[in-house]
């Protein structure tokens, strides 16, 4: 009875954070996308593709410099208030050193990265500071969402993107800068929005117990086995366009950045439900289970709750691939027709990785990381394998085959680790 009246009051007290979240976080994804026809239609192909290029390079450093921030979600509900402040200025601090490794890597195979991906070397060097300066942006965004304050953090969820969005079309339109527009408008951004983020995450966390050394174990020991699965995630979401670009070109990657661009409606509609899913599930999980025995009751709520999201993600992937074969004609010019196709097969990619989402954070909450690292590293050298099969024989469509195919293996093999899961940590009838 116990279990049905907190599973009763978790699905009234939620669905109002459901929505708030969600909706600011499909609005924050709005601005990108009303960048993509202005820049296809201001930049020439391959100018265009260089700017997808670099922004690709950004992502594959950011599980990297970010690393540290992993475990801020699910330790604000697990800790006790004093040790979470702890914990959370340990990982501000914890970023550093990923980051001058980032710096490294980056010197280290800049001239690699230029000769085989035409890669813009003044902004491969730019990049980690760029991703460094976001850490404590993304750490107050996690805060205010945790702590529910909504107001504060739709300001620093929606403001850089508004702001970027503004700024890249005044350098857009009154400047000679082109593609890096974009680029500079974001690096200026960040720089400004990380003065307000140090303040408040200095606020809410403990300095006097700098580099506590238990709390730094307990932030490396969820983190550390969790990042080979975001780097690796990060290089097989990103390897399409690199080896596109050495294949086909930056035309190319152009052509299926827009594409992707589009299917990232689908992208931006489950990670919304996924960032008010994965509090209510971490949360949920943390009140009905007594020392991380789930009460059989409480998973066969919760496995309901499961299946009724992942029929909006089936209904919004329907929705979206619709809407693309007509937004391809409307917003991009005639010589990207082919992104129509793209972005269908990328769509369909995208619902296997809202199921995923919806499943994963249940490995998260019995801090089972090291199982999504593994499906990953799996994933990613079958999606190397696959672009360079498909790639020579289909084009850029190959490329969205790819994607496809590793992201139902993803939630398929993920699924796998969570029935096992699962079933080691039932109470037993």
């Amino acid at each position: 009875m116990k279990v049905l009246n907190l599973v009763s009051r978790y699905k009234n007290g939620n669905l109002n954070s459901f929505a708030i979240i969600s909706t600011l976080s499909v609005a924050n994804a709005v601005f990108p996308f009303l960048l993509l026809p202005i820049l296809t239609n201001e930049l020439e192909q391959s100018e265009f593709g260089m700017l997808v290029i670099m922004e690709a390079f950004l992502a594959l450093l950011a599980p990297l410099i970010h690393c540290s921030l992993g475990g801020l979600l699910v330790e604000y509900y697990r800790l006790e208030k004093e040790d979470f402040k702890s914990y959370l200025f340990n990982t501000l601090l914890l970023a550093l050193p990923f980051f001058l490794l980032a710096m490294l890597i980056t010197n280290i195979f800049a001239e690699f990265f230029v000769d085989i991906f035409g890669a813009n070397r003044g902004w491969l060097l730019i990049l980690p500071i760029l991703c460094f300066i976001n850490v404590v942006n993304q750490i107050t965004v996690v805060l205010f969402q945790c702590q529910k304050k909504y107001g504060l953090f739709g300001l620093f969820l929606l403001g850089p993107n508004l702001l970027t969005f503004i700024i890249t079309l005044i350098l857009l339109n009154n400047t000679g800068l082109g593609w890096e527009s974009k680029l500079y408008a974001m690096l200026g951004v960040a720089s400004v929005y990380s003065m307000f983020s140090i303040y408040i995450v200095l606020r809410e966390s403990d300095k006097h117990r700098f580099l506590n050394l238990a709390t730094v174990k307990s932030n490396l020991a969820y983190t550390m086995p969790l990042l080979p699965h975001t780097l690796m995630a990060a290089l097989y979401f990103m390897s399409d366009r690199l080896i596109l670009s050495n294949m086909l070109g930056a035309e190319a990657v152009a052509i299926y950045a827009s594409g992707l661009q589009l299917a990232l409606i689908m992208s931006v509609l489950q990670n919304s439900l996924s960032k008010a899913w994965s509090p209510f599930v971490i949360k949920y999980l943390s009140k009905t289970s007594d020392e991380n025995q789930l009460c059989p009751v409480a998973l066969k709520k919760m496995r309901k709750y499961m299946f009724l999201a992942c029929f909006f993600v089936v209904l919004a992937a329907l929705f979206v691939s619709v809407s693309i074969w007509y937004l391809v004609d409307i917003l991009l010019p005639p010589q990207y027709q082919e992104a129509k196709y793209t972005g269908v097969i990328l769509v369909i990619g995208f619902m296997f990785l809202g199921f995923y989402k919806i499943f994963s954070p249940i490995l998260w909450y019995f801090k089972k990381t090291s199982q999504l690292s593994k499906v990953t590293t799996v994933v990613f050298v079958l999606n190397i394998v696959f672009n360079l099969m498909f790639i020579p024989q289909f084009g850029i469509i190959g490329a969205s085959i790819s994607t496809l195919s590793c992201l139902f293996l993803q939630f398929a093999l993920t699924q796998m680790y969570i029935e096992q899961t699962l079933k080691s940590n039932l109470v037993k009838a």
